[in-house]
């Protein structure tokens, strides 16, 4: 596996983002979600959470949950935290579902894996999505610290929790990236991935839960789901979140693997 096939093959996936149309409509609905995003949901809970009268009525309400959310530097990237949490891991299903798929039905992975390998070609696509992922975070943060610094909110606390929050939104899509590895794999096209991905994440969770009612100790496949611990993530402040860091890394491997295998016995 080559360093310089991972960065061209990485750099193509950005190319495809942006010199194509398909790639530029994504990148316009991404800017038009989000800027309807922070105008509105964002702005509108924000301001709700400044005011003391709500503030007693949401910790009445979860004491425990909600009072996080006051431990922000800014309750705009309080409420930006929760919203990419939800946000971002769907985003990824639809981005990253054509890592593999055309391009096995077209027959074009076998011309690119007589010039790079199985491994280089499968590593360099998703650290292409991941950047690509990246970008967005960044992009979408920086609008959500503009806003904040409008309503008046201290420079450097903000940067300070915006770096742990970018790592924390990382950790959370890289092993959806890595699912999307897979059932492309799996997949006729892009949208044949989406389905999978929703039969994936419908299926799974519920056929563990009605295993484990049989033998309790299964219910800990559960931690191999991407995404289980999204709905505990909420509730914590991004230094915390970091703490959970483990998993999702370990799902990421295990993905990975899965998609490595999957590509060596497939027949291009």
């Amino acid at each position: 596996m080559s360093l310089t096939h991972l960065r061209l093959t990485a750099a193509f996936e950005l190319r495809r983002l942006f010199a194509t149309r398909r790639g530029l409509l994504w990148l316009l609905a991404f800017a038009l979600v989000w800027g309807l995003l922070l105008r509105y949901p964002i702005l509108g809970a924000a301001d709700l959470l400044r005011r003391e009268d709500m503030r007693e009525f949401f910790l009445s309400l979860s004491p425990d949950g909600l009072s996080t959310l006051y431990l922000w530097s800014s309750p705009e990237l309080a409420i930006f935290w929760v919203a990419a949490l939800v946000l971002y891991p769907m985003a990824t299903i639809g981005l990253a579902a054509d890592q593999m798929a055309s391009d096995l039905q077209r027959g074009t992975l076998r011309f690119l894996t007589l010039r790079i390998s199985r491994d280089s070609l499968l590593l360099g696509r998703f650290l292409g999505m991941m950047t690509i992922q990246l970008l967005m975070i960044l992009a979408s943060l920086a609008g959500t610290l503009g806003l904040a610094i409008y309503k008046g909110a201290a420079l450097l606390p903000l940067l300070g929790q915006s770096t742990l929050v970018t790592l924390n939104l990382l950790l959370v899509v890289l092993p959806f990236t890595a699912t999307m590895a897979l059932l492309s794999l799996l997949a006729k096209s892009g949208r044949q991935a989406v389905v999978l991905a929703t039969l994936f994440w419908l299926m799974l969770p519920l056929a563990t839960g009605l295993l484990s009612m049989a033998w309790q100790p299964l219910e800990h496949l559960l931690l191999l789901v991407p995404g289980g611990q999204i709905k505990e993530l909420m509730v914590m402040t991004p230094a915390a979140a970091l703490t959970t860091g483990w998993q999702p890394l370990t799902q990421t491997l295990l993905m990975l693997v899965l998609a490595r295998q999957t590509l060596e016995r497939s027949s291009l």
